[in-house]
């Protein structure tokens, strides 16, 4: 009997684990409805400034549904050969429930966070203000609005304010469904 221990161990090592289904839409997440309401950023992206030729160089953005589907995690690389070629960053947005607010976390390769929060609008669009960190020299304040086009294509536009009233475009991006 202990000369087939070795063959039983064996055969058992090679076999193969049975296939595992993915279970992106599973978890505590997924069961509220609140928490889905950003999926419209889920995808594989090509990325330019708004108004820019198609044929301009992209950067991309790959945004993915992580955590058994609690968190909208950003992969951004921008356009090579662009002015900011080698820059990338990631960001992580989850629906906090306990306080009925999107959260969002961006961190980057120059080491720089910065932090929103907000909530979807009345066309169901997601609208993010920065929260203001300690030592932060930048007071003005940020809005980040994520905005479905009719096309399917998404449209993210960062205003800037030092009054709250007034706000100033400085990011108008157009994101396109590779």
């Amino acid at each position: 009997m202990l000369r087939a221990l070795p063959i039983v161990i064996a055969v058992a090592c090679a076999t193969p684990p049975a296939p595992v289904k993915p279970t992106a839409r599973a978890g505590p997440c997924r069961g509220d409805a609140r928490t889905t309401g950003f999926d419209y950023w889920l995808g594989e992206w090509d990325v330019r400034p708004h108004g820019a030729p198609a044929g301009a160089p992209a950067s991309t953005n790959h945004i993915t549904l992580e955590q058994d589907g609690c968190v909208i995690q950003e992969h951004w690389r921008s356009a090579p050969g662009g002015p900011n070629a080698g820059y990338t960053g990631t960001s992580f947005t989850t629906f906090d429930r306990a306080r009925g607010v999107w959260h969002q976390t961006w961190v980057d390769n120059t080491g720089s966070v910065a932090v929103f929060e907000g909530n979807l609008d009345p066309s169901g669009d997601l609208v993010l203000l920065r929260v203001a960190m300690p030592g932060d020299r930048d007071t003005s304040r940020r809005r980040m609005s994520y905005r479905r086009q009719p096309d399917g294509s998404v449209r993210q536009i960062v205003e800037r304010s030092t009054d709250g009233v007034t706000w100033t475009t400085g990011i108008d991006l157009h994101y396109v469904r590779r």
